[in-house]
């Protein structure tokens, strides 16, 4: 990853901590940033921060293994129980006459919206694609020249980086640009 100076352990602990959760070794390379090997167990094995060294090469002996931990074994199973929490809770509280009073026609709506608004919102990436699949998609339109089948992958602009040279260019921009790549044929 690239990252600035305020930022750059941070990017590298999220990192470890999601690798640890899941019980698995990680090497993060950081061109701009914190350089780090961990362990499995969140050792941290090799460092190197870009802000602060003119060393090159980061050496570490990283394990093959890893374990298991409870999250990779239950996954979200504790959010969905945290979720049936929160609807019995509702229930309970919504049920009795203090909360709501005589009204107790308004419960089963509370109770609809919120299994609707659950559903909806665990349902919704499911169509998304996975971040493969786009970088698939957008190298197959980049390679047969489709800026149509590119464009829905882009935001208003897009940043280009290659070492130290940044350029950061509108749609338009980039589509005059890929234009004029696409005249050429490499070989």
């Amino acid at each position: 990853g690239n990252d600035w100076e305020e930022i750059t352990p941070y990017h590298t602990f999220v990192a470890s901590a999601r690798a640890i959760e899941h019980g698995f070794n990680l090497v993060r390379a950081a061109s701009r940033g914190l350089s780090a090997a961990f362990s499995y167990k969140g050792e941290v094995l090799s460092s190197m921060d870009y802000f602060k060294t003119n060393d090159l090469i980061l050496y570490s002996d990283v394990p093959t293994k890893g374990c298991r931990t409870v999250y990779s074994i239950l996954g979200d199973y504790f959010a969905w129980l945290c979720i049936l929490f929160f609807v019995i809770i509702s229930v309970i509280l919504f049920g009795r006459k203090g909360v709501l009073g005589n009204n107790l026609k308004s419960f089963p709506i509370f109770i609809l919206l919120t299994i609707v608004s659950i559903s909806y919102s665990c349902n919704s990436g499911s169509t998304q694609l996975s971040d493969k699949q786009i970088v698939i998609d957008y190298f197959a339109g980049l390679n047969s020249n489709d800026f149509k089948g590119i464009k829905e992958y882009l935001s208003d602009s897009i940043v280009t980086l290659e070492g130290d040279y940044v350029v950061n260019q509108s749609i338009d921009d980039y589509y005059t640009n890929f234009q004029w790549d696409s005249v050429f044929t490499p070989r």
